[in-house]
């Protein structure tokens, strides 16, 4: 604790010293000030400050004590009769002042509670510099909170105009590429004339890259279409089971010719769910013609369909009551229904696996059969999101995939 002396005589240092005992002098720096030539301290601030009441006739020194600019608690040392004036002079500015000749006892008292007052704005100063540091912390958050939302907004609207392109860009290549298809088709059926094998070949291989372009318009069309999709479902109570029927009715053809081995696995009991139909036939449809496009000549794929309870926790599940929650919940406590495609394939790398829902994402390069834009996961990823569910994929390179859809029981 720093102690300034201002105009006083060493005797009352002495007794100061005394008062406060040998366990305290040491914890605390004394200086002395004279008052000739009513010279300012040089050193501004200090914890307590020990006036003379002679101070007061010292101009420069007086003013500075009254403006608070020499800081720290101030005890004014006065004569009796002196006690009067000296509290009308010096105001609200003094902590204390203590009548000479100062009593042992009573100085113990006053040096103890400046002592405890002087911790106590410490203590405060701390909680304050605390305090301006949270407050900082607070604004650079704040700060990078409006930038991310600016960020936020910037790249919904790029989004939205990367939507309005894809759209555009799949309508206009819709009609031409039907057009060229079918001149492609009347002459490979030689309906405009006669045509030798390697005018045959050609053509067959230009219709190939025709309806690989056709289907990438009607992709983009999804995909776009995809976009808020949420609010556009058609939505109506059937059987999932005949959905996935579908699906592999679609790629028979293709499996066949493969050679593989496809089963499908249901549990009897699964209820009817609300859910689009044809959305959802493209999401196993998706999924199917991976597998089947990924998986060596007579290798197999297996398709699982069961109840399943989720256990998730939406903003509405939180806010309802217990009761309420069961309401929700389908018959035998399921809530989802759990479709899972499993395959013999050349499966998917473990750093590769959060990337593959991606847009124009493909994880097989080097395979010959893997040909395709990328987009039929992440075209399933919005449809399944969509319902409000839920789709991922586990797998190690060459050990096959497993492709998990959950879908909820109530919309």
């Amino acid at each position: 604790m720093d102690v300034l002396l201002l105009g006083i005589d060493g005797a009352f240092r002495r007794f100061l010293r005394d008062c406060i005992g040998p366990s305290g002098v040491p914890k605390v720096q004394f200086s002395s000030h004279s008052l000739k030539g009513d010279r300012v301290p040089e050193v501004m601030r200090w914890d307590l400050v020990f006036l003379d009441g002679k101070v007061s006739a010292h101009p420069q020194l007086a003013d500075a004590i009254k403006k608070n600019q020499i800081e720290g608690l101030k005890i004014v040392l006065t004569e009796k009769g002196d006690l009067r004036p000296a509290i009308d002079f010096w105001g609200t500015t003094i902590y204390s002042y203590l009548l000479k000749p100062v009593e042992r006892e009573l100085l113990r008292l006053v040096w103890r509670n400046a002592r405890e007052r002087i911790q106590l704005r410490r203590k405060l100063s701390h909680v304050d510099n605390e305090r301006e540091k949270l407050r900082a912390i607070v604004l650079e958050h704040q700060e990078a909170f409006r930038d991310m939302f600016v960020s936020h907004l910037e790249m919904q609207e790029l989004n939205q105009k990367k939507t309005t392109f894809l759209a555009r860009t799949a309508h206009e290549l819709g009609t031409p590429l039907t057009a060229l298809q079918g001149y492609l088709d009347l002459l490979a059926n030689r309906k405009t004339g006669p045509v030798n094998e390697l005018q045959l070949q050609l053509l067959k291989r230009s219709l190939d890259s025709c309806r690989r372009l056709s289907q990438l318009a009607s992709s983009l069309m999804d995909l776009s279409a995809l976009d808020g999709i949420e609010g556009h479902l058609q939505l109506e109570l059937g059987d999932i089971q005949e959905c996935i029927s579908g699906a592999v009715s679609e790629l028979s053809q293709a499996v066949e010719a493969k050679g593989l081995d496809l089963k499908i696995h249901t549990v009897p009991g699964i209820p009817p769910i609300r859910f689009d139909p044809n959305r959802m036939h493209e999401v196993f449809a998706n999924l199917l013609e991976n597998s089947c496009k990924f998986t060596a000549p007579g290798g197999s794929i297996r398709i699982y369909c069961e109840p399943y309870s989720w256990e998730r926790r939406a903003v509405q599940e939180m806010i309802e009551s217990p009761k309420e929650r069961r309401g929700r919940t389908a018959p035998g406590g399921c809530n989802s229904v759990r479709v899972v495609v499993e395959d013999t394939g050349v499966g998917i790398s473990s750093e590769s696996l959060q990337d593959i829902f991606e847009e124009y994402t493909r994880e097989i390069k080097e395979s010959g059969s893997g040909k395709g834009f990328g987009l039929g996961l992440a075209i399933a990823r919005q449809i399944v999101l969509a319902h409000q569910g839920k789709i991922w994929a586990d797998s190690k390179a060459q050990q096959g995939s497993f492709f998990t859809v959950l879908i909820p029981t109530t919309l």
